[in-house]
């Protein structure tokens, strides 16, 4: 059995550590980018499309219940919200087919509390992208409830969204590391 060959290169100038630090700090995120590319769906859609607008209003009225409340009750995490507020939007655009809506009302009208939600909706997520007139969102709904996840897919696509798949590109942050590295060789 051969062993494996080892850098000889000693790592004692600080210049040698900020390289290897920056290398293994775009490796892990290369790595959570990939995780997070096959954990989630991620949709971009119009920002002007109904569902856009509900979840960016669930995101702006979680915000102010929390500086309104100043710690003297619990609200559901912003997640759940954002959730409900996609479903609500369903059932509401008159755009979106009426198939879809059969299955997101029919989910909607269990009556689930936050908790029960959060249990099978784990990860509901907007951000704003490059070009301001879109938006992404990344879901991650329990196996149980799939039938409702389709729905979901099947809504944003109607409003004018696409899936996107695969790993995301680098940010900003990984960019920059990038070239600071690249200056350093």
């Amino acid at each position: 059995m051969t062993e494996r060959k080892r850098s000889r290169r000693q790592a004692n100038d600080s210049t040698t550590i900020i390289r290897d630090v920056g290398r293994l700090a775009l490796s892990t995120a290369a790595q959570m980018r990939a995780v997070r590319a096959a954990a989630l769906r991620t949709f971009i859609l119009p920002a002007a499309s109904t569902i856009a607008i509900a979840v960016r209003k669930a995101g702006a009225d979680f915000s102010k219940s929390v500086s309104e409340r100043n710690g003297t009750q619990t609200l559901p995490p912003p997640h759940i919200l954002a959730a409900q507020a996609i479903l609500t939007s369903i059932r509401d655009d008159p755009k979106i087919p009426g198939d879809i809506k059969t299955v997101t009302n029919a989910f909607l009208a269990r009556g689930l509390t936050a908790n029960e939600i959060g249990r099978v909706i784990r990860v509901c997520r907007s951000s704003k992208c490059f070009q301001r007139d879109w938006v992404r969102i990344e879901l991650h709904l329990s196996s149980e409830i799939s039938l409702v996840f389709e729905a979901v897919a099947s809504a944003i696509l109607a409003v004018g969204g696409r899936e996107c798949y695969g790993d995301a590109p680098r940010g900003p942050l990984e960019r920059a590391v990038s070239e600071s590295l690249n200056s350093l060789d």
